[in-house]
């Protein structure tokens, strides 16, 4: 048994005994300003605490991708374009080593083109080769852009900034560096500069913290 493993252990015993009143070490997000808030999950609601509406996208493989594919598990959301060449490379750098902390069914990795008249089903699926990304993890997901920004605004209330394609130098494209977690019942839990690698290995210990969580409410 591996030291990771023998941790989990010893914290999911910890926290069974805590009984489910226990409030959580990860912060719940107000609705109307973002501000994090400590609370236990049985006093949180939807209409108080930034919560993911609901969204069907297509991924790389050409499937539908719902709330209900990641219902009662933590995910990771993001917000990227094939063709930037500014900071996406490096959250897709940072990403990857998520992806490669957990297994398929421990997280799921959501990333919402932010073109997606560009970024077709077709240059997703290319681009998941390229990067030799798990398709059953990491879902590339596509829709009509007015979709994604809504879906950007309404269930992370990110700030999309403009950011220089790098391709022609005319054109802006909005996205954000910020990667998002969010815990098995849909609540946003944590916001991170997804470009930074101390932020990057944070959210990584916040991720085994919720799954912890779920291990000892179930």
């Amino acid at each position: 048994m591996n030291r990771r493993k023998q941790c989990w252990i010893v914290i999911l015993v910890l926290l069974a005994g805590c009984g489910h009143e226990t409030v959580s070490e990860i912060p719940y997000f107000s609705l109307e300003d973002m501000t994090p808030e400590w609370e236990s999950s049985q006093t949180v609601s939807e209409s108080e605490y930034r919560h993911v509406q609901s969204f069907i996208f297509t991924d790389q493989s050409g499937e539908s991708v719902s709330e209900e594919d990641v219902a009662g598990q933590p995910y990771v959301a993001s917000f990227f374009f094939v063709s930037c060449t500014n900071i996406c490379p490096t959250l897709k750098t940072r990403l990857t080593s998520v992806a490669a902390s957990f297994d398929a069914d421990e997280l799921k990795i959501l990333s919402h083109s932010v073109t997606p008249d560009l970024d077709t089903v077709e240059r997703l699926a290319a681009y998941s080769r390229i990067n030799n990304i798990d398709e059953r993890q990491w879902k590339l997901l596509t829709d009509s852009k007015e979709d994604v920004l809504r879906h950007a605004a309404d269930s992370f209330g990110a700030q999309l900034k403009n950011y220089t394609a790098g391709v022609s130098g005319e054109e802006d494209f909005l996205h954000t560096e910020t990667v998002f977690l969010v815990d098995g019942e849909g609540f946003v839990r944590g916001l991170y500069n997804g470009t930074l690698q101390l932020e990057i290995e944070q959210l990584i210990k916040d991720i085994d913290v919720l799954l912890l969580e779920s291990k000892a409410a179930s």
